[in-house]
């Protein structure tokens, strides 16, 4: 009798233990965290969101960067390289956003908005919203 009380007693406590099921959960520390991936428009690579700069069509036409990344309109991703900022604004690469974007841009949005991408990648700071 007493085995059998013993059996009971341990298949009860199995699934209900005493410390409680909250102490066997991890930690909040310890939850994965989600990491958003883009692609890069011109070396096509994914990338953590946060090495990339979004460059934005916004609703009134005009081509303009992203600094917080939820702005309202059709966007796109580069990547924060030198390398990357000057093969997109190249010449052979005039149309490249105007076709990303679905809308052709003039030349002086074109550079106002490469100067800005170029110098934030030299300072190491984001760039400047205008």
């Amino acid at each position: 009798m007493e085995g059998v009380l013993f059996c009971v007693l341990c298949f009860f406590f199995s699934l209900f233990p005493l410390h409680g099921t909250l102490a066997m959960l991890p930690p909040d520390s310890m939850k994965k965290k989600t990491i958003l991936l883009r692609t890069c428009a011109q070396t096509r690579k994914k990338n953590p969101k946060s090495r990339l700069f979004r460059i934005v069509k916004s609703p009134s036409g005009s081509l303009e960067y992203d600094p917080v990344g939820n702005a309202p309109g059709r966007g796109m991703y580069v990547e924060k390289t030198k390398e990357s900022i000057e093969l997109l604004f190249s010449p052979g690469r005039k149309g490249l956003i105007g076709k990303l974007l679905r809308s052709p841009f003039s030349d002086d949005e074109r550079t106002r908005l490469r100067n800005s991408l170029l110098s934030a990648v030299e300072e190491g700071r984001k760039p400047n919203a205008s």
